[in-house]
C-alpha cells in the first residue's frame, strides 16, 4: 500500500525525528496542517510543491522519503544538513521536479 503525500510526509518526519518543526503531540495525532509549515510549499491546490529545509541541523537520511507521494513537487531542497546516506532511486518518482539541491549533506552513493 503506497502513502498518500501526508502519510508519507508524516512518516518521513518520523523516521528523522524532526521533532523542532511539529510539537510531538500533533505528529502523534496526525493533525498536522503541512502547508503552513516553515519551508513547505503548497499549491493552489493544497498539495506540496516546494519543501525547502536548508540549513536547519536536519539529521537522517532520505531512505523513508516516499517521492512518489508527491506528485506535484517540483522543488526540494535541503542542502546544508546532516543527511547521510544514498540517494533513492525512487527519487525518478517525483517526475515534476525541477530543483534538487543537496549539497552540503553526507551523502554517498551513485546519484539515481
Amino acid at each position: 500500500m503506497a502513502l498518500g503525500e501526508n502519510e508519507g510526509i508524516w512518516a518521513w518526519t518520523r523516521f528523522n525525528q524532526l521533532f523542532n518543526y511539529v510539537p510531538l503531540a500533533a505528529l502523534i495525532e496526525k493533525k498536522i496542517i503541512f502547508c503552513n509549515w516553515t519551508g513547505i510549499r503548497c499549491n493552489a491546490a493544497g498539495t506540496v510543491s516546494q519543501i525547502m529545509i536548508y540549513n536547519q541541523e536536519v539529521n537522517g537520511t532520505l531512505a523513508h522519503f516516499n517521492f512518489s507521494s508527491f506528485s506535484h513537487l517540483t522543488y526540494l531542497d535541503m542542502s546544508i544538513n546532516n543527511i547521510s546516506g544514498g540517494i533513492p532511486v525512487d527519487i525518478g518518482n517525483a517526475t515534476r521536479l525541477e530543483k534538487l539541491s543537496l549539497f552540503s549533506n553526507s551523502l554517498n552513493g551513485n546519484t539515481p
